[in-house]
């Protein structure tokens, strides 16, 4: 017995170099897509637990874009899609930011993109996998996810997000220090503006199973070639797990110590513009600008979700944002903004 007990504490200290060999031998292995054989398998096991046995609308499918292999490699993004929106949100600037070397992640965020279904009074909106309010740390969940995934793949590494995906990334940026080297957030959503925010309140008390619906039109743009995927229906309560994950993460907005560019709209109808200029004053290394009043909420993604706009501040949006995300340099401005003093985001 004792002879075993010595040869056991003999071989402890080399089974423990060989069990790290073999997870440094893992993370160096690479899958056909370029990314390690861990983080591909975490990319996998994403996939797997928001599409497997549910019904994916096919432009919200998680999609990685694997960096081209023919130009250096520049690091890595993962972009968060809007609130009852898609991937599909970020396919244009993806395609461009990979041709230039970047690794390019897009999640589906937790219950999004379902497709619809057939109901007794016609075409229902599936928004019942959604998180309420009572499961709203669903969201953590997934940012803890995604910030695993992250860490797994060689940077620079640079989190971005939309809307609701914004505030998503906000909390990506905060509980992942360390992890990611920069955050671009555009209209981020972190509570509702002007009398909404109180209603949904009073809704999700007494009327909690509410619909909220965005009208015949969002399904008319679901269905057109290219159109935007996605919900255009939910449950209030659902708009109440998102605000208060927002409002969660600005709470503690000045533990970000990474740059953060943020990219708002005047007058937004859907975001609050002061909530998000009182989040950029927490944050000691950031920069606020607005585009003029009459861009779009989604402004990242006008081909596909307001096609009736004119998107004459895109160029210079996906120029500014691939600047950023390459090296930091902040948006450029071009005067001021209405929305208190700030500048104006360049949209010509």
């Amino acid at each position: 017995m004792k002879r075993r007990t010595l040869l056991w504490l003999f071989c402890l200290p080399l089974l423990s170099c060989r069990t790290a060999q073999l997870q440094s031998q893992l993370s160096e292995v690479r899958s056909p897509n370029g990314l390690s054989a861990e983080a591909n398998a975490l990319w996998e096991q994403h996939v797997q637990d928001e599409t497997a046995g549910k019904k994916i609308q096919p432009a919200c499918m998680p999609r990685f874009y694997p960096a081209n292999p023919d130009v250096p490699r520049r690091g890595m993004l993962m972009f968060f899609h809007g609130f009852t929106a898609c991937p599909q949100q970020y396919f244009a600037i993806s395609e461009r930011l990979s041709a230039q070397g970047f690794d390019i992640f897009l999640p589906l965020m937790p219950g999004q993109g379902r497709e619809p279904f057939d109901g007794p009074q016609g075409v229902k909106d599936n928004f019942y996998d959604l998180p309420t309010g009572k499961d709203f740390p669903r969201y953590q969940k997934f940012v803890d996810s995604m910030n695993t995934l992250a860490s797994k793949v060689p940077g620079p590494r640079v989190i971005s997000g939309l809307s609701g995906g914004a505030a998503l990334a906000t909390g990506a940026a905060i509980y992942g220090q360390g992890i990611w080297d920069r955050i671009l957030v555009y209209s981020p959503y972190y509570k509702n503006p002007g009398i909404q925010g109180p209603a949904s309140a009073v809704l999700d008390v007494f009327v909690p199973g509410f619909v909220n619906d965005w009208g015949p039109d969002c399904r008319v743009n679901r269905k057109r070639q290219g159109g935007r995927q996605g919900l255009c229906a939910l449950k209030v309560d659902s708009i109440r797990a998102m605000t208060d994950y927002g409002l969660q993460v600005v709470r503690r907005m000045a533990e970000i110590k990474i740059p953060m560019q943020f990219a708002a709209v005047e007058a937004d109808p859907t975001a609050d513009d002061g909530e998000i200029y009182r989040a950029k004053q927490k944050v000691a290394n950031s920069h606020l600008c607005f585009y003029p009043k009459g861009v779009p909420h989604s402004l990242i993604s006008p081909a596909t979700d307001t096609p009736e706009i004119a998107p004459y501040w895109v160029p210079s949006m996906q120029d500014d944002s691939i600047t950023f995300i390459t090296d930091g340099t902040w948006f450029r401005e071009d005067g001021v903004s209405v929305e208190y003093k700030q500048p104006r985001c360049l949209s010509k």
